[in-house]
């Protein structure tokens, strides 16, 4: 994972973004994960990094092709490493963890080239639902970015048709054949003007659309939760949190993927009057039933990660109430989110050409502050694995996957210093 220079307590760290590019760092033993962030969106060059950084993290890959977990700020690097059985299997990945308007309205390049990478990796890892004809568009979209405007011939992609295809649409070599074809039928629509740029924005326009957009997902089991039209919601669910609040999506067996997409009940953030979690067996929610009134209701799910859900949902909270803080001192108020990319354009199902759209509008809502909450209890709860399926590597190029081990010999790039946060802010 790492490695120690002599007479030193400092350590070079090879940290991965989801493309398998890599960036090495000089960090210490007391580097927090937050630092590193930090360092990261130095190197990478954000035109915006001191308050970026923040909205990203390091996450815990194990062999290239499972994110075992998200490792908290505050958590010391050298720490995190030992606990490892196996480091040479671990890599350490730089990917975005909270999605909200500064990260979204960013007009920074490198930016929205992260935003892309990881909707790559969450439409081919299945965590975004994408039915086979958006399936087919994107990763024609991204076979222009990828490649360039030439043409394409069979068995051109190869293994690498993986990186392209959800895991789950590809059974067997048959199935790789045909949608090969079908992708190259949609990537010579495109026509030679279309460039890598343009091809990362229209595939970005595409899931942005898309409802589970920006969530982190989770799979919970519930009783008595209802829709907003009164109807009873599935059992088994998967809950995603993001900057709007918090989202229901059914995960019941043989559901088809194009209803899978689809959000069963959303709730405001702002409608949130306080959440909760019992250790290994739930999360809960209490639901304001208008914003003018202190009456609330309860919505209970049963999950192991209710901790992590609560986490996470305090944190979107905090980068709401910072953001409109900064607002208020500024005697701004509230600020429209345009849209990075001047008019809008969308790719079409039935040709390269675009079609205009109106510039996007939102207006940041106003709503009272939010409670974290916390219980405890021994009891575990039912719910099976939300992971994606850990055959196929997902970092980067297929079976090219490096790890976080850095050999001092063979650096060829300098080393980024990780400077401890407490420094930074005395700057």
């Amino acid at each position: 994972m790492a490695t120690f220079l002599e007479s030193s307590d400092r350590l070079l760290v090879r940290v991965f973004m989801l493309e398998n590019s890599s960036k090495v760092l000089l960090a210490d033993s007391c580097s927090t994960a937050e630092d590193v962030c930090f360092a990261m969106a130095e190197k990478l060059d954000f035109e915006n990094a001191e308050d970026l950084a923040m909205l990203f993290a390091l996450y815990d890959c194990v062999d290239g092709a499972k994110m075992t977990r998200c490792i908290e700020p505050e958590e010391i690097l050298q720490a995190v490493i030992n606990e490892w059985e196996e480091p040479s299997r671990h890599q350490l990945v730089f990917m975005i963890k909270l999605f909200v308007d500064d990260l979204l309205q960013s007009v920074d390049d490198r930016v929205i080239y992260m935003q892309y990478i990881q909707a790559v990796y969450m439409v081919i890892t299945g965590q975004y639902p994408c039915p086979v004809e958006s399936c087919i568009r994107l990763a024609a979209l991204q076979l222009r970015h990828t490649f360039g405007p030439a043409p394409r011939t069979s068995g051109f992609l190869g293994d690498r048709i993986l990186e392209f295809v959800p895991f789950n649409l590809l059974e067997d070599e048959k199935a790789a054949s045909q949608w090969e074809g079908r992708i190259y039928t949609a990537h010579d629509q495109l026509g030679p003007e279309v460039n890598a740029q343009q091809a990362r924005l229209w595939y970005l326009e595409v899931v942005e659309a898309w409802e589970c957009y920006g969530c982190s997902f989770f799979p919970v089991n519930q009783e008595g939760v209802t829709s907003a039209t009164g109807e009873r919601l599935p059992r088994k669910l998967v809950l995603g949190i993001c900057a709007r609040g918090l989202r229901l999506f059914s995960r019941e067996p043989g559901i088809p993927v194009e209803e899978r997409g689809v959000c069963l009940l959303q709730i405001n953030i702002y409608d949130m009057y306080k959440w909760g979690f019992t250790d290994n067996e739930a999360f809960y929610l209490d639901v304001r039933t208008n914003r003018e009134s202190e009456f609330t209701s309860q919505l209970y799910f049963s999950t192991r990660r209710g901790q992590q859900i609560a986490a996470l949902l305090s944190e979107y909270a905090m980068e709401l109430l910072h953001h409109r803080e900064a607002e208020e001192k500024q005697d701004l108020g509230p600020i429209l989110a345009a849209s990075r990319r001047g008019p809008m354009s969308t790719f079409s199902e039935d040709s390269a050409l675009l079609s205009p759209n109106p510039m996007r509008q939102t207006q940041r809502s106003t709503g009272s502050r939010t409670r974290d909450v916390r219980t405890s209890s021994s009891s575990v709860a039912e719910e099976p694995s939300a992971d994606p399926p850990a055959r196929r590597t997902v970092l980067g190029a297929f079976g090219a996957t490096g790890t976080s081990t850095v050999d001092a010999s063979e650096i060829d790039e300098a080393p980024a210093t990780v400077v401890p946060r407490v420094r930074r802010k005395s700057r």
